[in-house]
């Protein structure tokens, strides 16, 4: 692909030409039309087979699921959300549509510095999610051959980013409501976001889902996401400590190494470490020490990503495995936990 061709929704035509002016800095990213009409967007999509769609869910004439649910009928697009802060409904609508094409759900900004760099995180999402080039890895075991090693797990570390909430859920699914561990989750998401997140996903698992508190235990069962702004750590005794002085990893906090780094602490047979799709290399480092300390380790493959970026690189580091689908992952770990037979 040469270049990626964007369309472009938002009501305000202020928001738009903010927009088009942060992704004409990208080269290769060109906006082919715009629109404040849901209808319109929807016609357009039918007309112009973009790429890539950057919208509000809140249109005019058309907005929320049903809008998703529009494109989706005419086109499988990679869409990227916008939503403000206030509309925690519109958020849980877009992290339910995984399976409609949204790989991501982004703030829009309550200051104007803001949108500068939601236009640089967007452009890079863009073209990562949208210039997918499939050129796959090879090497690795996949589901056809993996050969299921009873362990003690108590401790499941994961990491995710750009498409992780859709692989989360289906991860989560997949698990069951049994689960003989706990997990403990780093997803690169803006803050604010992460309440919306963990109610969805509680929702969708049926498993106790919530946001990490300082000192809390990792009990079987629960699943609990890293705060934004604080690494979080397992400690030896299975408690949960979030750390809000250390500086960013990766140019992330959380940073999913800090987390992986923690599980080492653990003897190799009662932890695990996945990398689900994201951008960039975060959790690829501590991933590898992992692996060479004979902990089970995997990654989601790269039919099933919306951005091949950190399984890829855990990949090439040496830290995967295994290559699998989330759900595959999930029904993995009860296996190999015993909770599934």
């Amino acid at each position: 692909m040469t270049g990626v061709r964007l369309l472009l929704a938002d009501r305000s035509a202020t928001v738009r030409s903010v927009l088009k002016r942060a992704f004409g800095e990208f080269e290769t990213i060109t906006v082919i039309g715009e629109s404040a009409d849901g209808r319109d967007v929807v016609d357009l999509v039918r007309k112009t087979a973009p790429d890539g769609l950057v919208m509000d869910l809140d249109l005019i004439g058309l907005g929320g699921r049903e809008l998703i649910e529009s494109v989706a009928a005419v086109q499988n697009v990679p869409i990227f959300t916008l939503i403000p802060a206030t509309r925690s409904d519109n958020t849980r609508i877009a992290f339910a549509a995984h399976h409609l094409g949204v790989v991501g759900v982004h703030p829009k900004p309550d200051q104007p510095a803001g949108w500068a760099d939601l236009g640089r995180i967007l452009g890079q999402s863009i073209l990562e999610v949208c210039s997918k080039t499939g050129a796959g890895v090879a090497g690795l075991t996949t589901a056809d051959d993996v050969t299921v090693v009873r362990r003690g797990l108590r401790y499941v570390g994961i990491g995710a980013s750009t498409g992780g909430p859709g692989a989360l859920c289906e991860l989560l699914r997949a698990l069951g409501a049994n689960a003989t561990f706990g997990i403990a989750v780093v997803q690169h998401i803006a803050d604010g976001f992460e309440a919306a997140l963990v109610e969805w996903l509680a929702s969708e698992s049926g498993l106790d889902v919530a946001v990490a508190r300082d000192g809390e235990s990792l009990s079987a069962g629960i699943v609990r996401f890293a705060p934004a702004g604080g690494h979080m750590i397992v400690s030896g005794d299975g408690r949960l400590f979030l750390d809000r002085r250390s500086p960013a990893e990766n140019g992330h906090t959380p940073s999913v190494d800090v987390l992986f780094r923690s599980l080492l602490e653990h003897p190799a047979e009662t932890v695990a470490a996945i990398q689900l799709s994201g951008m960039g290399s975060d959790g690829a480092r501590a991933m590898a020490a992992l692996r060479r300390s004979n902990v089970l380790t995997m990654a989601q493959d790269e039919a099933s990503c919306a951005v091949f970026g950190m399984p890829r690189t855990a990949i090439e580091m040496g830290g995967v495995t295994f290559t699998l689908a989330p759900a595959q992952i999930g029904r993995l770990l009860a296996h190999a936990s015993g909770t599934q037979r």
